[in-house]
């Protein structure tokens, strides 16, 4: 803590900054000598000295006088590109300022100065313990736990950040309760390259950058018009840079006669005044982005024939379904929609004329069916399906191998219908279930499709995504009948919180008061904090009288369960309830008619579903008068495609990614695999398919950016009330929390302790069928995680499962123990998704699939060294500050940074620390780093860590590794068989001849060197020589068996 002089004192006052944060950060040069240290601060880069070592006489005239005349000086804080180290940086404001002439020739008054010859940075305040309590506690804050306030800040992105400019206005937001950080002037967040033309964010900023961090930007309220518009055109700059890195922006203003600079309002008007104005923020949409704003996404079909009507209830006429070959309808939830295609269906299988519904979800399948008048695929046996003229099916059924043996033409002629065709295509691009038969379905609908009478494609959310994909596929101009009827008194009051435990009070609250309400969960697993088990169990414990009712697609598929086949019946079966808890496999194909019953829905948006499904999740009750409180996490957590989002970048970074991938597949072994020109196109099936999955990526990552503004804004738009709320209660979480645990442990005891399955025949019986006992459920879980890991099955493997390590440990598993088996496994893998694609690939499956070229970056960033047991690490630790420097100044110069967010890197930032990018590399892996202890030493803190140990990889990994052995020796007798088979071939034709002497040499010269040194590069040399590619056969045939067998063992079966 520093004394200012009392003028300086004064002046900070003034600012309404606070005394201690002032003390902390600011510094008085004012004595008599005038022998100040500012020009080490002002001039710390400064290299030009005359022969005596001084200053040259030209800057001392330039800063002599007005270092000597006195001033303050306010540090730069804290490092944001090093949490825990101070900036060597700051402020200075002299008392008697230089006036210098800009190129203008107009003259200015240098009221504040900069460090010469240095890059600009900002002032991140150092934060007295009473502000970092009062801050940053409410976000779980802890000094114990070693981090300092920007270093939490910096690894939590719910903590807000003001933006403003100075360092008076910076430490008197910071008095008021904010973290804020100052710039030097309005435009100094971000640099432009003068030959480019593109904009960067500051280092320093762009590592607070993190997504969803919410920024405010409090700049002055000028009166120029000139400066007005200038800082209205950095400030939209500065918006749309943190947007692209994933961040909400909101810029504050207020009223001219408050005061010009936010120190000055809260001077004259206190505190409250500027907690007013930061409510009042407004936020900025920047003009220039990649994406439409998911809300805006319902607008669009630009260029097509759009006809419009306005009705409550749609007319057959006003669909005209014979006017073109694709028909398409947008139009709101209860509008008729599935009643006048109900008429049409009929009408079609009266004449006649099969009609065919690949629908996403099993559940809405049995609806469709049974409104329709139509068969579901599963209730037909062989015979009647070669003789069906309607049925439903899920898209994932479309193929030849499938139940449905579904086959494209003996569907020629038929309507086919699309009911839900946003989510219908989404299913089919990218959900995990299709990913086996992807290319196989895709082709089959485009033959579909092509074949088809007439399309019929419907959706409330009915976008461009549906339309240029299904125009591109049928071959025709669509019909677009888009009903702009909005329902009025149908609105719902909506009561948005901030924390879940909020929802959870006002949950319990209602259920006190014996209010009946429906909730809705984002999850339904055993170990899913806010899932439909965890909240059920939470509910019967403390309402043990409560008649509840629990969705999800596990219940609704128990046999024996009061929710099994519950959907078709939900309005029959809601009512006998006080409450209904679902997860979102309620959250289409399905409407709960029940009026006047439930009087509350509670919504808990954890961020797992995309906001339009959240959205259409809570209007599944249909009753308007419910009001609904919700908590909706401020960003999603599943992004896709290493969260890109750009379609341009997306696609470019595939097809470079999977040109590696192919490239080295053909060296590898399977070089006949896409022979010629590498291309993204070549490999895919479709064109237009690969377009849609692009547009459904990256809307998707970008409406998890700011997931909650765009699931509030999006019911804002359909003319919900919606009233941000307190959260003025507590929900008991640490009981959620208990209940949780014992409820996850019991599962994992039932998946260990459940009677075994005895054969593969049992599983598969009981995996295809949709209908399962609870008993049967747990015996499936407990075969796959078997076949997965070894048969000894501890609870620590499932929770391993359920943690989502299975592909992470398998990575680990192949850049130590299983390396030299990662060849051969992708060998395997990309052959058999070549033969099931009959050629051809789904490059989002097969880069995931593909995992050499992520072990190699590994061992390029020296990684298996690192990953040995009990070492230990700090951020001074040479292999991590190495590990840093090549990453960042090899791999981001190289411009290859979004090729490996789809290799799975993501959320590399070069602010961070060496620590931090090895944990997050480490995750990667399915490991953690854990903190050991801290040292003191005379400049910043540090910590020891090292690597959290996994006891069952060991023994995982040896189940593995023999697995790996087994396919290897298959892989061996193959080429054995296949050596053989060409040996024949050889003899049938050339028995004849004498055997060459270069054949004879090069045998004995591969017998010699078995049992030496070097054999396998020895070899090597042998396989890649001229001499093999013409007399290879020959060489194998003259070889024994025993050399034969040596040889194969040696050589991976790739090179020859």
């Amino acid at each position: 803590m520093t004394i200012l002089h009392p003028k300086h004192q004064q002046e900070w006052n003034e600012s309404a900054v606070d005394s201690d944060l002032r003390d902390l950060n600011v510094v008085s040069f004012m004595d008599d000598t005038g022998n100040y240290p500012v020009y080490s601060l002002l001039l710390p880069g400064e290299s030009k000295r005359t022969n005596t070592g001084a200053l040259p006489y030209g800057i001392i005239k330039r800063y002599d006088a007005f270092i000597k005349s006195g001033g303050w000086w306010c540090w730069g804080g804290e490092d944001l590109l090093n949490p825990g180290e101070l900036l060597e940086w700051g402020t200075f404001k002299p008392e008697e300022p230089r006036t210098i002439t800009k190129e203008n020739g107009k003259e200015h008054l240098m009221k504040y100065e900069n460090p010469r010859g240095v890059p600009v940075k900002v002032i991140a305040p150092l934060l007295p313990e009473r502000l970092q309590d009062l801050i940053l506690s409410q976000y779980g804050y802890n000094p114990e736990e070693g981090l300092t306030p920007w270093g939490f800040v910096l690894q939590n992105p719910e903590v807000p950040v003001v933006i403003t400019e100075g360092a008076k206005k910076t430490l008197c937001v910071v008095s008021c309760g904010h973290m804020a950080i100052g710039v030097s002037g309005v435009s100094t967040a971000y640099s432009c390259n003068k030959r480019t033309n593109k904009r960067t964010l500051k280092p320093h900023i762009k590592a607070l950058a993190t997504p969803g961090r919410k920024f405010i930007i409090v700049y002055d309220q000028d009166e120029k018009p000139a400066t007005v518009k200038n800082v209205r055109k950095v400030t939209n700059r500065l918006a749309e840079l943190l947007y692209n890195e994933g961040c909400e922006t909101y810029k504050a203003s207020w009223n001219k006669e408050l005061g010009k600079g936010i120190d000055d309002v809260v001077a004259a008007h206190g505190k409250e005044q500027f907690k007013e104005i930061l409510e009042q923020a407004v936020k900025i949409r920047p003009e220039k982005c990649e994406n439409l704003d998911p809300v805006k996404q319902l607008e669009l079909f630009t260029g097509k024939k759009v006809v419009r009507v306005n009705e409550q209830y749609l007319k057959f006429e006003d669909i005209d379904f014979e006017e073109s070959r694709l028909v398409m309808i947008q139009s709101p939830k209860k509008t008729g929609k599935s009643t006048r295609i109900a008429e049409y269906v009929r009408e079609c299988i009266k004449k006649g004329i099969k009609v065919i519904v690949p629908c996403h979800r099993e559940l809405l399948g049995r609806s469709l069916a049974k409104t329709w008048g139509l068969s579901y695929v599963d209730n037909l046996s062989q015979a009647q399906l070669a003789n069906c003229v309607g049925m439903v099916l899920c898209v994932n059924s479309l193929h030849a191998k499938s139940k449905a043996f579904f086959l494209p033409e003996e569907w020629q002629g038929a309507v086919v219908i699309i009911d839900e065709s946003e989510q219908v295509i989404k299913h089919l691009l990218t959900c995990s279930t299709c990913r086996k038969h992807r290319v196989a379905i895709i082709k089959s609908l485009s033959a579909l499709l092509a074949l088809a009478r007439r399309v019929i494609a419907a959706d409330a959310d009915l976008s461009d995504l549906s339309v240029d994909f299904l125009e591109e596929l049928v071959n025709a101009k669509p019909r677009i009948l888009v009903n702009d009827y909005k329902y009025e008194g149908q609105e719902w009051d909506v009561f948005s919180y901030n924390k879940p435990e909020t929802v959870l009070a006002k949950l319990v609250e209602s259920v006190e008061a014996g209010e009946k309400v429906f909730v809705c969960v984002s999850g339904q697993k055993p170990n899913s904090l806010w899932g439909t088990q965890t909240v059920e169990k939470y509910l019967k414990e403390g309402f043990p009288d409560l008649s509840i009712l629990r969705i999800d697609s596990e219940t609704t598929g128990q046999i024996g369960h009061p929710a099994h086949g519950v959907i078709s019946r939900i309005n029959e079966v809601a009512p006998r309830y006080d409450l209904v808890i679902s997860s979102p496999s309620l959250c289409t194909g399905s409407s709960i008619e029940v009026f006047d019953h439930f009087s509350k829905v509670f919504g808990f948006g954890t961020g797992v579903v995309d906001p339009n499904t959240m959205r259409q999740f809570l209007a599944r009750l249909r009753d308007s008068k419910a009001e609904r409180h919700i908590y909706m996490a401020k960003t999603g957590h599943s992004y896709m495609a290493g969260g890109l989002l750009s379609i341009d970048k997306l696609l470019n970074s595939q097809q470079r990614v999977i040109r590696s991938q192919i490239l080295a597949l053909q060296k590898a072994g399977i070089p006949e695999l896409m022979g010629g020109a590498v291309t993204i196109e070549a490999i895919c099936p479709s064109a237009a398919a690969l377009k849609a999955w692009a547009k459904i990526v990256t809307n998707h990552n970008s409406s998890m950016l700011n997931y909650r503004t765009n699931v509030l804004e999006g019911l804002k738009a359909e003319g919900h009330r919606i009233h941000e709320s307190e959260d003025d209660l507590d929900g008991d979480k640490a009981t959620l929390k208990k209940i949780k645990t014992e409820n996850y442990e019991e599962y994992k005891k039932k998946v260990v302790d459940v009677t075994p399955l005895e054969s593969e025949e049992e599983f598969k019986a009981i995996d295809t069928s949709n209908q399962k006992t609870e008993t049967q459920r747990l015996q499936a879980r407990n075969w796959v995680l078997k076949q997965s890991y070894g048969g000894d099955l501890t609870p620590e493997v499932v929770e391993i499962d359920d943690s989502g390590l299975y592909q992470k440990l398998r990575l680990l598993y192949y850049v130590t123990k299983g390396k030299k088996y990662v060849e051969g496994e992708d060998i395997d893998r990309a052959k058999a998704q070549i033969e099931e694609g009959e050629g051809q690939l789904w490059p989002s499956d097969f880069i995931k699939s593909q995992k050499g070229k992520v072990v190699q970056f590994l061992e390029f960033l020296n990684m298996p060294p690192l990953l040995k047991e009990g070492l230990i690490f700090t951020n001074d630790t040479p292999e991590l500050v190495s590990l840093k420097k090549v990453f960042f100044e090899k791999v981001l110069t190289a411009n290859c940074l979004q090729d490996l967010k789809q290799l799975g890197f993501t959320g590399l930032k070069e602010s961070d620390t060496p620590i931090m990018i090895f944990k997050k590399i480490l995750k990667l892996l399915g490991l953690k780093l854990i903190a050991t202890g801290k040292r003191q030493g005379g400049g910043a803190r540090h910590r020891f860590y090292t690597i959290q140990s996994m006891p069952l990889t060991e023994k995982i990994f040896k189940f593995w590794e023999q697995r790996s052995e087994e396919r290897q020796s298959k892989r061996l007798e193959r080429a054995a068989r296949d050596a053989e088979k060409a040996s024949v071939e050889v003899l049938q034709y050339e028995d004849r001849k004498p055997v060459p002497q270069i054949v004879t040499d090069t045998i004995s010269y591969i017998r010699d060197a078995v049992g030496q040194e070097g054999i396998t590069s020895k070899l090597r040399d042998v396989v890649t020589s001229e001499t093999w590619k013409k007399w290879g056969d020959r060489i194998l045939l003259g070889m024994d068996q025993s050399l034969q067998r040596t040889f194969l063992k040696e050589i991976p079966v790739h090179l020859f």
